[in-house]
């Protein structure tokens, strides 16, 4: 991945976080594979995903539980496919 390409990604291995963008449309443009089971979840780096994000950190995020519940459970079964 090019340095410019770097620029335009944010990457994160934290689960819960993933899910909660994933929850608010965010679009998961990939995942990495860091050795045994740990994976890391790429977006696209926009304002919207900075102030989710800092939403996220500073305890403020709003989301509806079923969507998060099925959010998780979606990366659930981006992590595990084989």
């Amino acid at each position: 991945m090019s340095m410019e390409d770097q620029d335009k990604n944010y990457k994160t291995s934290d689960f819960c976080l993933a899910a909660y963008l994933l929850a608010k449309n965010v679009p998961l443009t990939g995942t990495d594979r860091e050795g045994g089971n740990r994976v890391t979840f790429l977006y696209q780096s926009s304002d919207e995903l900075s102030l989710l994000i800092s939403e996220y950190f500073q305890m403020q995020a709003v989301i509806e539980p079923m969507a998060f519940f099925a959010a998780q459970k979606r990366l659930k079964q981006i992590i595990y496919q084989k």
